[in-house]
């Protein structure tokens, strides 16, 4: 009797192995900007590194989850289209000497269909400037023909949230927004 509840649980567990496999993806491409306003007008930066860890967890059904998932954007990788000027105010409002990362952290993730998209409610650890919050975060993903996955998605934050004052130049003449979006579409490839 214990021979056959101990193959018994071997077949389970090669059963559920097979019906939900991890598999790895690396983050192959992304779009990423950091958008605000001003009292001048609105702004826009570039995020230029992102470092991805994570994976994906499959059944016969598609994907079922996203596990495990870590990002960090060095705050000097972070370039605006309004020049050196705004970029310095941005890293010294991020405190870049003393937190060099604004770094993400998932806890949890429920993926759910909708039409041909799959949609996953995040949760997760958001760390900029030393302050840590958790927030959730709505991403869509779509899944190509050859197997990548798109994962797109937005947020918004006030910068006093996390500790930080709203830059300032001209002598206090321009002033910037407490509120930024952050706007993401990152494509993974299968490893």
């Amino acid at each position: 009797m214990r021979l056959q509840q101990f193959f018994l649980t071997i077949a389970l567990i090669i059963g559920l192995g097979l019906a939900l496999n991890s598999q790895s993806y690396q983050l192959t491409e992304s779009d990423f900007s950091i958008t605000g306003t001003s009292n001048l007008h609105d702004w826009e930066s570039q995020v230029t590194k992102v470092t991805w860890s994570g994976n994906f967890q499959f059944s016969e059904g598609g994907l079922e989850s996203i596990n495990n998932v870590r990002v960090s954007i060095p705050v000097e990788g972070i370039v605006s289209s309004k020049g050196r000027i705004m970029d310095k105010k941005t890293y010294g409002a991020l405190q870049s000497d003393e937190h060099p990362n604004i770094s993400y952290s998932l806890s949890n993730c429920a993926v759910t269909r909708q039409g041909d998209a799959l949609v996953a409610n995040t949760k997760g650890r958001l760390t900029i400037a030393g302050t840590t919050r958790t927030i959730p975060i709505e991403i869509l993903i779509n899944q190509l023909p050859n197997g990548q996955l798109v994962a797109t998605g937005d947020y918004s934050l006030t910068m006093s949230d996390y500790g930080i004052d709203p830059p300032t130049a001209l002598l206090g003449t321009l002033t910037t927004g407490d509120e930024v979006g952050l706007h993401f579409k990152l494509i993974f490839s299968p490893q």
